[in-house]
Formats: C-alpha cells, sequence, structure tokens
C-alpha cells in the first residue's frame, strides 16, 4: 500500500528546476518529502496530537471540569499504592486514564443519541478523533499536580 507524502511548494519548485525528467522530479520529490515528514515534529502545543490537546484544553478551560478533573486526580492519588510493577503515581494515572476515557465517550455518546445521530457520519468522526486522545497523558499532567504531601502525612500514623 502506498502512502501519500507531502512537501511544500517551495521544495517542489526547487526540485523542477534542478530535475530534467518527470523519474528524476518525482525521485526528488519522493525523497524530500520522506525526509520532510521524518524531520516534523508531530506534537501540537506540547501535546501528542491535536485531538489530545484539544481534550486536555477543553478540559482545562472550565472552571467546574478543571476543579473536576483535580479532585478526581487527588481521588486516585490517594486511594493509589506502590505495587511490585508500578508506583503510586502510575497506578494513580491507570486509573484516571480510565476514567477520563469512560466518562468523555460515554458524554460523547449521549450527546449523539439525543440529536438523534448515534449512528452517521458525525458519529463516526467523532469516535476517529477520540480514538486518537492519548487518555494516559492527560492523566499524566492531572497527576503531575496533585497534593502529594498532604496525603502522604494524613495516612501516617499518630505519634504521642
Amino acid at each position: 500500500m502506498s502512502t501519500t507524502k507531502i512537501i511544500d511548494l517551495s521544495t517542489l519548485k526547487a526540485i523542477l528546476k534542478t530535475s530534467k525528467s518527470s523519474r528524476g522530479i518525482v525521485r526528488k520529490a519522493s525523497a524530500q518529502a520522506q525526509e520532510q515528514h521524518c524531520n516534523r515534529d508531530h506534537r501540537y502545543n506540547g501535546w501528542e496530537n491535536y485531538e489530545t490537546w484539544n481534550v486536555a484544553l477543553w478540559l482545562g478551560n472550565d472552571e467546574g471540569s478543571e476543579s473536576y478533573w483535580n479532585e478526581a486526580a487527588q481521588e486516585a492519588y490517594d486511594q493509589s499504592s506502590a505495587e511490585k510493577s508500578f508506583t503510586r503515581e502510575e497506578n494513580a494515572a491507570l486509573w484516571l486514564r480510565h476514567k477520563l476515557k469512560e466518562e468523555i465517550t460515554s458524554s460523547a455518546d449521549d450527546m449523539l443519541e439525543a440529536a438523534g445521530q448515534s449512528a452517521s457520519m458525525l458519529s463516526d468522526l467523532l469516535g476517529a478523533a477520540l480514538s486518537e486522545v492519548n487518555w494516559h497523558a492527560i492523566a499524566e499532567h492531572y497527576i503531575e499536580n496533585v497534593d502529594k504531601d498532604e496525603t502522604e502525612t494524613a495516612d501516617a500514623p499518630e505519634t504521642e
């Protein structure tokens, strides 16, 4: 299966000026497109991709939502513990990742169903976009900001 590679217009103009045959143009354009593709930073505003950035942005832009997910992250951290394979933070992020994905995809499904669009092009597009979200990265972002000191001292036994 062939994949489409894209190069910018100025690069294409330079290739056209220096190539003598159509085969040479195609070869140079393909090589240049591959180089540009491999060197491109696929991140979006510090997040893995646009979909992840967009979800994180919307979760953090609304005070109620931000507060809700901060509390969920704190709860995840408070109820987690280190195990053989994972740290406390990693276990908390795993739990929060599941909660984020479940609640947001469920909300999207409810919204589509209410609009009579549960089986439509819109539902397919929304599902495709949500499948690209790195839920774990968003969860880690929230877990990084939990109050770790308060939890550790609250769980410590009292001394007389």
